[in-house]
């Protein structure tokens, strides 16, 4: 990614408004931009294996983070144990 690094729309495949060097859009003009469609195909796909927008309950969500950080919590702990 280059210079590009941390601009996220741009990383997504999206039309970021950042400015070069302050004066003109890096991306040009909003008008004649176009999406890069493999770009956001991939971003979808990845969306729905991973099933990260997936709606759940507020009880599915404690219950999930509460699980990543046991998960974590235990990778810790053997990595730190040592």
């Amino acid at each position: 990614m280059g210079d590009r690094w941390g601009d996220l729309e741009y990383a997504l495949g999206g039309w970021s408004g950042r400015l070069e060097r302050g004066t003109k859009p890096v991306d040009g003009p909003k008008e004649m931009w176009k999406p890069k469609l493999v770009v956001l195909r991939a971003v979808i796909q990845y969306v729905k294996v991973t099933q990260r927008f997936r709606p759940r309950t507020l009880a599915e969500g404690r219950e999930e983070a509460e699980e990543e950080a046991g998960e974590e919590k235990e990778l810790a702990l053997e990595l730190f144990s040592y």
